[in-house]
């Protein structure tokens, strides 16, 4: 199921970029979704042209938002990303999951499939080498979380395995190094949300910080859309 969602949106994505990359006339005002930003250097650079850039990535420091929660298991990402080589914004899709919390008897299963705007600040500064990204980010998150009861069955819930889902905020900043098409960085997520679970027979839900703070190590490589599409290779 995870696999399927994940497909859904790398497909969604491909579907809105060709569109995106155009301007669109009006009134003597053109309006793109990438606008060129220091095209004077990175032009002799990076090639004037749309791309996408699938990557992945792995924490390295991940902590719930649910006072007293401590990490089990590290979180996994994976995300794919839409711009054009001289613009500073970049629109994306991404998913987070295998994060896992734990408190005593209960254990938090979150995981978050976000879709996010991103801005590369370094494109600002003229000091900062044009391989070099820095950025910030923000988005709108779709969570879903399970919360597992593991205490002594005569104290459990009716239901000792829930699940709860909603809305939630995105936001984060990074660094990422680009070699040619590849690129390796380093991000700070935080992704904010609170569900709803019932700890005790015939009480209300009790509110839970299903969000988190992650860092990851990232890897990502791009796909300029018009051209022939190659693997990459090392020489």
């Amino acid at each position: 199921m995870r696999l399927i969602q994940f497909t859904l949106l790398l497909l969604f994505i491909c579907f809105l970029a060709p569109p995106a990359s155009a301007k669109w006339p009006g009134d003597g005002l053109d309006f793109t979704l990438f606008p060129a930003v220091g095209s004077d250097r990175f032009a002799t650079y990076y090639p004037t042209s749309l791309y996408l850039e699938p990557g992945i990535g792995a924490g390295v420091w991940y902590q719930s938002d649910q006072l007293n929660m401590e990490g089990q298991q590290l979180p996994l990402m994976a995300f794919l990303e839409v711009s054009k080589d001289l613009s500073p914004i970049s629109y994306g899709v991404s998913y987070n999951t295998y994060s896992s919390y734990r408190q005593r008897e209960f254990t938090l299963n979150p995981e978050y499939a976000t879709v996010y705007a991103r801005y590369s600040i370094s494109r600002l500064f003229k000091f900062i080498p044009p391989a070099l990204d820095v950025f910030a980010m923000a988005g709108i998150t779709g969570w879903r979380a399970e919360l597992r009861d593991e205490r002594d069955p005569q104290f459990q819930s009716a239901e000792p395995v829930q699940f709860d889902a909603g809305m939630g905020w995105m936001a984060g900043a990074g660094v990422r190094y680009y070699y040619q098409n590849f690129g390796i960085g380093a991000q700070w997520n935080y992704f904010n949300a609170q569900g709803s679970y019932i700890i005790a027979d015939g009480e209300e839900g009790v509110s839970v910080e299903v969000g988190s703070a992650q860092v990851q190590l990232t890897l990502s490589y791009r796909f300029r859309l018009g051209d022939p599409i190659k693997c990459p290779t090392f020489r």
